[in-house]
C-alpha cells in the first residue's frame, strides 16, 4: 500500500511545497488506481479464467458427447445404405441371372427350331433328289 502522508512530509523535508509534494501525490495515486493490477485483481483475474476454462472444458465434453452419438447415428445410416444397397445388387443380379437363364431356354429352343428346319430341308432336298433321279432315268430311257 502507498503512504501518501509520509511521501508528502519527505518531499517537504527536501523542500519541494505541499502543493506541488501533493499534485505528486495525486498524480502517483490516478496511476495507481489505474493502471496497477493488484494481487486482488489478479485472483479475481484468475477466477475468472479459471471459471471460463470450466465451461470451455464442460462445452467440450458437451460436444464430444454429442460427435459421439452423431458419429453412431451416421455409421448406423452407412450400414443401413450398405445392407439397401447390398440388396438391391443381389435383386439386380439374380434378375440379369433369370434373363440369361430365359435367354438360354430361348437359344436352345431356337437351336431345336433350327435342327428341325434342317432335317425338314434335308429330307425334302432328298425327296427333290430322288424324284429328279427318276425323272432323269426316264429321260435317259
Amino acid at each position: 500500500m502507498f503512504d501518501a502522508l509520509g511521501y508528502i512530509k519527505k518531499l517537504e523535508e527536501l523542500g519541494v511545497s505541499r502543493e506541488v509534494a501533493e499534485l505528486q501525490v495525486k498524480m502517483h495515486m490516478d496511476i495507481y488506481n489505474s493502471e496497477i493490477v493488484t494481487p486482488k485483481d489478479m485472483n479475481l483475474l484468475s477466477s475468472q479464467f479459471h471459471q471460463e476454462i470450466e465451461k470451455l472444458k464442460a462445452a467440450f465434453a458437451d460436444f464430444k458427447a454429442e460427435m459421439k452419438i452423431d458419429m453412431a447415428e451416421f455409421k448406423e445410416e452407412i450400414r443401413n445404405d450398405i445392407a439397401l444397397l447390398k440388396n438391391e445388387i443381389e435383386i439386380r443380379f439374380f434378375n440379369i441371372e433369370n434373363r440369361f437363364i430365359a435367354i438360354e431356354k430361348r437359344i436352345g429352343a431356337l437351336e431345336n427350331k433350327i435342327d428341325s428346319l434342317e432335317n425338314r430341308i434335308v429330307i425334302k432336298v432328298g425327296f427333290m433328289m430322288t424324284a429328279a433321279m427318276g425323272i432323269f432315268a426316264l429321260l435317259l430311257k
